[in-house]
């Protein structure tokens, strides 16, 4: 079996970052930007917008001058004036690996960061992974051999996304492996995330049982963890955070959300078994939003073993969409044909050939758009003069202008 482990990469907005004053050509080692304050030799930095094709990781080899510096590797890529050169705490990911349960996890794979990657993702396959098997990641620096603590457990999730293998199965009429499907699944889920959640940060040194997180307004507590339950604390992410030392370099992290008693969504706190932060750290809690619209798509059941199940209807449908597509773009041809002789529309049998594969991946985008643009909100921003203003605005660039937004 085959597992597929993604991490998001790490939070660059609050980073050190200058910009290139001079086109800088491909094979370049020498960069004059604005400012060379607070970068140093050694320092690893990216070159270029992040997640863009040509962002590209470096080493500083030389602060030449207040507005100079020169990398250790020449550039690969071309790079505009007012492009961006920001320094990186880490540039790698560490991956650990349980067999046993959690007892222990030995040491899986050390694997660069992608910070090309469009959705702020970095993958890894494990080509010998099973369900059983549980995960941890750290962050790492090569230089400096700085290394985080590592991260919760990632399991393998008993709902991978807004619709199970059965329902899936059972309304496309596709016959295919269910792991396919609940990657298929799974891939769907993460695309909604990426699109419809907005990732939130709160931080603080106050040290208290009970901490305040204020949503955005006309926003949401997201299912981060896809559970289709309530949202509890296994939606959120703590952690401690050691001072920052004398050469910037980041502190070490304690997880502590296993000490979160209680998440009281209408008065928006956390509450911990003891007062957090740790003295002399930082704490910072991680936690989605989405558009508050949706969670009135929600229908209630319970499931065989009794659980109350939140079952969105938006969600579901454009994850299926996702799904679908996902199995045309990654199944050769001829292995769907053996599992779908055939679709019936209205009472009239369609062959399955290539063609309608192509058109049902294209009718999907279509329809994923056209739900994305039914979502269009109406939001509510308050004015200088203490008024209101109404502003529509698509969804997912609504929330784009929101990431990782810190209170």
């Amino acid at each position: 079996m085959v597992r597929r482990i993604i991490i998001d990469n790490p939070i660059l907005e609050k980073n050190e970052v200058t910009l290139i004053e001079d086109k800088a050509d491909a094979g370049s080692t020498t960069f004059n930007v604005q400012s060379t304050e607070n970068f140093t030799s050694g320092d690893l930095i990216l070159i270029g917008l992040p997640s863009s094709e040509t962002a590209e990781v470096r080493e500083i080899d030389t602060i030449i001058s207040a507005t100079s510096v020169s990398v250790t590797v020449s550039s690969s890529f071309l790079h505009d004036r007012d492009e961006p050169l920001l320094k990186l705490d880490f540039d790698q990911l560490k991956l650990y690996r349980s067999t046993d349960n959690g007892s222990t996890f030995p040491s899986l794979a050390t694997i660069n960061l992608d910070y090309n990657s469009p959705q702020s993702l970095t993958e890894y396959i494990d080509t010998s992974g099973t369900q059983a098997y549980i995960y941890r990641f750290t962050f790492y620096n090569s230089k400096t051999t700085t290394e985080t603590a590592e991260s919760q457990d990632i399991r393998q999730p008993t709902h991978l996304g807004y619709i199970t293998v059965e329902e899936f199965k059972a309304q496309t009429g596709i016959k295919v492996h269910d792991d396919l499907v609940r990657e298929a699944i799974a891939i769907g889920a993460t695309q909604i995330r990426r699109e419809l959640y907005t990732p939130r940060i709160y931080q603080t040194m106050n040290s208290v049982t009970e901490h305040y997180l204020q949503v955005t307004r006309q926003f949401t507590f997201a299912d981060t963890n896809l559970s289709n339950s309530p949202i509890d604390k296994n939606d959120f992410y703590a952690y401690e955070e050691d001072p920052v030392s004398i050469n910037n370099v980041p502190g070490a992290r304690t997880d502590v959300t296993s000490d979160i008693t209680a998440v009281d969504i209408d008065r928006q706190t956390i509450t911990f078994s003891v007062d957090r932060p740790t003295s002399g750290k930082k704490l910072n809690i991680i936690w989605h939003e989405t558009w508050e619209k949706l969670k009135f798509d929600d229908t209630i059941q319970s499931d065989v073993s009794g659980l109350i199940r939140f079952n969105n209807i938006t969600l579901k449908r454009i994850n299926k969409l996702y799904a679908v597509n996902y199995v045309f773009e990654n199944v050769p041809f001829h292995t769907l044909q053996r599992g779908i002789s055939g679709w019936t529309l209205n009472g009239v049998s369609i062959p399955f050939d290539y063609d309608t594969m192509q058109k049902v991946i294209e009718d999907n985008t279509k329809r994923i758009n056209k739900i994305y643009n039914d979502l269009e909100m109406v939001y509510i921003k308050p004015t200088t003069f203490g008024g209101n203003e109404r502003e529509r605005r698509d969804l997912r660039t609504f929330v784009s202008t929101l990431s990782w937004r810190y209170t």
